[in-house]
């Protein structure tokens, strides 16, 4: 019986001893007070603290984010360099900052300007952003009828298992087709399968041209409506990309 004490005792007092401490909820308020009232140095060791205990989620939430943001731009008004750009390169290395535009503007951060540290993290930082950058339209249209113009050699007589991989290329690992009407979600491997699998039947030799009547390019995705040969009928089709990439497709036929 001992050992149940013992254990209840040590969770009693594990218990208490969290109860007693400061949140990071608690933290991030007491620290943007003193932050407010210009003590520069309280607000970066309290905002410290509140990075100390807040949950380590992947991918880094927004609260980590503004909180470590928060984090140096006092310390940079306190004219302490070493803990702000100490800061910004977890942001910049470990987070993935992409946000080169707050970077540069927030007036904060003036106190860095100067170091050498300072375009080192820029470059970082606007090469994160350079890899999640959307593409514009035009550079989406390029993609795009790429895309359509392997899809199309796929579904013609004669193609070859190289033309599933050429068509397969414009996916990203972690793809997903969703097609409602026929099973939902199928990801990247089951489709893959799948497409070798018709293929070898030679199921797509005599597949229906397929026409695109109306296209809309939006922000990391695209929107189009096409009918089959020998139908009537409007098809819909919504595509997201990350990139260069689809990452995710859905049918709405």
């Amino acid at each position: 019986m001992q050992p149940h004490y013992i254990i209840t005792f040590l969770l009693f007092f594990a218990v208490s001893y969290t109860h007693g401490q400061e949140q990071p909820d608690e933290l991030i308020k007491k620290a943007w007070s003193l932050y407010e009232n210009k003590q520069y140095t309280l607000a970066g060791q309290t905002y410290n603290q509140a990075i100390a205990i807040l949950p380590q989620d992947a991918p880094t939430t927004a609260k980590q984010i503004n909180t470590r943001f928060n984090a140096a731009c006092a310390w940079s008004l306190a004219k302490n360099k070493e803990e702000a750009f100490g800061q910004l390169f977890v942001l910049a290395n470990q987070s993935h900052f992409d946000n080169p535009d707050q970077l540069r503007n927030d007036t904060d951060l003036q106190y860095l300007y100067a170091d050498q540290r300072w375009n080192e993290l820029l470059t970082i930082v606007d090469n994160n952003y350079e890899k999640v950058r959307p593409l514009n339209k035009e550079e989406l249209k390029v993609v795009f009828d790429a895309y359509q113009k392997s899809y199309k050699k796929l579904f013609a007589s004669g193609s070859t298992i190289g033309d599933i991989d050429s068509l397969y290329h414009f996916y990203t690992q972690d793809f997903v087709y969703n097609h409602p009407k026929y099973g939902g979600n199928y990801s990247r491997e089951l489709l893959y399968n799948n497409t070798l699998k018709y293929h070898k039947k030679g199921a797509y030799n005599n597949s229906p041209a397929r026409t695109i009547t109306n296209v809309i390019y939006g922000l990391n995705a695209v929107i189009f409506e096409f009918i089959e040969e020998g139908s009537t009928d409007k098809m819909v089709t919504l595509m997201k990309f990350r990139k260069d990439k689809i990452y995710y497709i859905e049918e709405f036929w």
